[in-house]
């Protein structure tokens, strides 16, 4: 057990690898089948449990990329969670469309690390990604606005990925308005 959460790039260059024990490590469902890929004959073993990435939560933001009200009370419980077991992760997922939206973006990126500081985890269990997703300006240009905190393009967001974390975590963490 050497607490993984990603499969080194050493490992792509053996060439005759034959056996990987990858248990008791928090290793993505998509580095698996990376390493599946790489190495069709390869015996794996790995903690299936540990291995499978979940969205847990899509947060929404304000224009200032702060975290709303019913995210605050999600990633406090995420982040709790995180602070009680080294092997699960997140992956803080925020989307852009352009160069400008990229910029916000990496905005709002430093507002949630900010936001996080008052909790106690291990950095090293939170990631953040920026990905580039032309959906995502339909999905703007499509959604209604928000009147009441003036936007002129839908509300921001981030999608919350964790592994690690027991099946059932993320409907915990699902507000009773939309539960219902």
């Amino acid at each position: 057990k050497q607490n993984l959460t990603a499969v080194p790039g050493e490992v792509f260059q053996f060439k005759n690898l034959q056996y990987l024990d990858l248990r008791g490590n928090t290793i993505t469902t998509a580095d698996i089948n990376k390493l599946r890929s790489a190495f069709p004959k390869l015996s794996l073993q790995y903690d299936q449990a540990t291995a499978q990435e979940v969205l847990l939560k899509r947060i929404n933001l304000d224009a200032k990329g702060y975290p709303d009200a019913e995210a605050q009370v999600a990633l406090k419980k995420i982040v709790e969670y995180l602070g009680g077991y080294s092997n699960t992760n997140i992956r803080v997922v925020l989307y852009y469309s352009d160069d400008y939206s990229q910029k916000e973006a990496k905005s709002y990126q430093n507002t949630i690390q900010n936001y996080l500081t008052q909790f106690k985890y291990s950095k090293a269990q939170v990631k953040f990604e920026l990905r580039k997703n032309a959906a995502q300006q339909q999905q703007q240009q499509n959604a209604p606005l928000s009147k009441t905190n003036g936007y002129d393009t839908a509300p921001p967001y981030a999608d919350i990925y964790g592994t690690g974390f027991p099946q059932g975590f993320s409907s915990q963490l699902q507000s009773k308005a939309s539960a219902y």
